[in-house]
């Protein structure tokens, strides 16, 4: 069986490893010595791949060195794979996780900077006159404002974009994305390996002139951290509007009917808070900004409809994992 003397084990392999090997601190991941768990029988999970299920793993394993010195050995196995359940079902029991109390609620708009015809090659199985993709990038936000309760207005809409034809060139009028501040119930220091959850639900609903898109319905985040104690730095300047087609969840959608098209659909999903955003790990952090977007059409993945309008309507919550020692 192999041993290591006196290595020093970066953090997040730490977190990987941390049923696997024997003699590392849970906080540090250093040791004197360490050698592989040969106790770890075959019932205990695998981690799966995908990040929720990755950030669902890992927790199972902090839940199991937090709480194993409060439940008995018998049972703390099940118990930590009933949070990893937990976290993949999108339930957070006020038991074992704190609610992040939510401070603000504001929406931001940006506009395209210029709109020009988008160059580069076009599938000809695309390729119509009157519907030509444009390149129109948001890159600034113009306003920012309460997130409307209702329709909003043109100039302040709710969350979501719009976009349509003008001059034979498809491009999006703006883009309307959700900022929101969260207050941590404790100081959050990385390196301890806690887990951070974010949840969202969102209402996605998309109309256009003639069909839809499953990419209309992704929905993407941003996490910025910050301690108050240091100061309150203002809010990035950051649109979203960028997806990767990992994020994309197909289903299927209603088929074009010769008219206009309408179709709603609900999107949940959790993530790790901490994915996508700037740590150190050695900082205690007590406040968290998160943006939710659903991303325009950049002027190319717009169906060649005359139109097109997202609005969205989300519930966003933050959750801290709890300690039997908090």
């Amino acid at each position: 069986m192999a041993r290591v003397t006196w290595q020093n084990i970066p953090v997040d392999l730490r977190v990987a490893l941390g049923d696997i090997l024997i003699g590392a601190s849970p906080v540090t991941g250093a040791g004197r010595i360490m050698r592989i768990n040969s106790r770890l029988s075959a019932s205990e999970p695998a981690s799966a791949g995908g990040s929720l299920a990755y950030f669902a793993s890992n927790a199972r394993k902090w839940f199991k060195w937090r709480w194993g010195s409060v439940i008995p050995q018998s049972g703390i196995l099940d118990f930590a794979v009933a949070r990893q359940a937990d976290i993949l079902g999108a339930v957070f029991p006020s038991a074992y996780w704190y609610a992040c109390g939510q401070l603000e609620d504001l929406t931001e708009v940006g506009r395209p900077t210029w709109v020009l015809p988008a160059r580069g090659h076009l599938d000809p199985a695309y390729w119509d006159s009157t519907h030509l993709p444009g390149n129109c990038p948001i890159r600034t936000i113009a306003d920012t404002y309460l997130t409307p309760p209702g329709a909003g207005t043109d100039q302040r809409p709710v969350p979501g974009w719009a976009g349509q034809v003008d001059e034979n060139i498809f491009a999006d009028l703006y883009q309307a994305q959700r900022r929101l501040l969260f207050s941590l119930p404790r100081p959050h220091t990385p390196n301890t390996g806690r887990p951070i959850a974010l949840r969202i639900t969102a209402d996605i609903e998309a109309q256009a002139s003639d069909r839809g898109s499953d990419a209309w319905f992704t929905v993407i985040s941003r996490p910025y951290w910050y301690n108050t104690e240091v100061g309150t730095p203002p809010a990035p300047q950051e649109v979203l509007t960028d997806w990767i087609d990992a994020q994309v969840i197909p289903f299927v959608l209603p088929a074009a009917s010769g008219g206009p098209w309408a179709f709603t659909h609900q999107v949940s999903l959790v993530r790790n808070a901490e994915l996508g955003g700037a740590l150190d790990f050695f900082t205690a952090y007590n406040r968290l900004w998160v943006r939710v977007a659903t991303p325009p059409s950049r002027g190319r993945y717009f169906m060649r409809n005359d139109w097109v309008r997202v609005q969205v309507r989300s519930s966003v919550d933050v959750f801290m994992a709890r300690s039997p020692y908090d």
